[in-house]
């Protein structure tokens, strides 16, 4: 049987971690009765990050039919060497994640390669997925 999880099991873990935050922050708000609310409104912002930051991983990873195929060196168009999967950080706004996403490398350049994400459909119109 596979790695994978079922989206059920995705969905309960999320919902889990969502349910561990919310005891977190009403403990922490019984911990700081003096705390202004700013501060609870900080507190707030640093677990929803945590939390986002476990939603965002699992929404950014590439299904493995999602790959390019075949990539080529933007300095030299050399065909590049798959390298398999290679952990990357990604910071965003909603929270930081480390994704695992196919790596490239060219032999005569000597440099790596994320692949692009194919173009997004939106609304009838194709959108260029931003760089990473």
């Amino acid at each position: 049987m596979g790695t994978k999880k079922s989206e059920a099991r995705r969905q309960a873990e999320f919902v889990a971690a969502a349910e561990a935050m919310y005891v977190r922050l009403r403990a922490w708000r019984a911990a700081h009765l003096e705390a202004s609310f700013d501060e609870v409104g900080d507190e707030v912002t640093r677990e929803r990050r945590e939390l986002m930051g476990l939603l965002l991983g699992e929404l950014a990873a590439q299904p493995e039919e999602a790959l390019v195929a075949v990539a080529v060196c933007s300095s030299c168009g050399r065909e590049l060497t798959p390298k398999g999967k290679q952990p990357r950080g990604v910071s965003h706004l909603e929270g930081e994640v480390q994704v695992d996403r196919e790596y490239h490398y060219c032999d005569e350049c000597h440099s790596g390669l994320f692949p692009p994400r194919p173009p997004i459909e939106a609304a009838g119109a194709c959108v260029e997925p931003a760089h990473d």
